[in-house]
């Protein structure tokens, strides 16, 4: 800190900050500054009650839905030159396809998933659990796909095989609950005033109408001509 002040007041006595472009980077960096914490001291002082809560949860149940999930995962390699961690050969996409749809068809025909979660799947930590994923909520970090699938679900249901880059999913829901307004009543207040404070910012930029004056202002420039060294 004592050599960025000492760094500071030597660029100040050579007048750096009043030179350009430094004068007009350090006003658009104090700009930059000042409006960030006044939006963020507008949010802060935003009142948020509990019905506030109440009423953007009823209004969002889906946001708070999660799923007790089991899967099968069967992995594949497009070459079927590698091999997996046991040593095995990896399927081919197109073989791990066919057999993922085989297991559904066996599942739907009454087979036990666990089971054939315990035989089939190459995820080994959920398979020697039946299957067992955990709970996935819509707030998950799961790619879309996966997400799109579970929720597209109703308990008891299991999803068409979903592909991913080096695999198959096939997912099954046992149970679909609804967390309870206690558990995200935190998360609903941030989002909830992080809304407003949207909506205000919106309300300001509806306020200015920009005119360009000069549209050639922003169409590809040329670049200047090089300096030739004169020798």
């Amino acid at each position: 800190m004592f050599l960025i002040k000492r760094l500071v007041d030597e660029a100040e006595k050579g007048g750096i900050d009043k030179r350009s472009p430094y004068k007009e980077q350090l006003e658009y960096n104090r700009m930059q500054l000042l409006a960030t914490a006044y939006l963020n001291d507008y949010g802060n002082h935003l009142v948020i009650t509990t019905e506030d809560q109440e009423k953007y949860y009823k209004a969002n149940a889906d946001k708070f839905k999660q799923a007790k999930v089991r899967v099968i995962y069967l992995s594949f390699n497009p070459s079927s030159e590698k091999a997996g961690p046991d040593g095995k050969k990896l399927l081919t996409e197109a073989e791990a396809k066919a057999k993922i749809e085989d297991l559904r068809k066996q599942i739907v025909g009454g087979a036990d998933f666990g089971k054939l979660a315990r035989e089939n799947s190459d995820d080994k930590t959920s398979a020697v659990k039946d299957g067992d994923f955990g709970i996935m909520k819509q707030s998950s970090t799961y790619p879309e796909p996966i997400k799109a699938a579970v929720f597209g679900l109703k308990a008891g249901e299991v999803s068409q095989p979903v592909r991913q880059p080096n695999g198959f999913y096939l997912i099954r829901v046992d149970e679909i609950i609804v967390q309870p307004l206690q558990e995200v009543a935190t998360d609903i207040y941030q989002t909830v005033k992080q809304e407003r404070v949207n909506d205000y910012v919106k309300t300001l930029q509806s306020q200015y109408q920009v005119k360009v004056e000069n549209p050639a202002y922003f169409s590809p420039q040329a670049a200047p001509p090089q300096l030739q060294q004169v020798r």
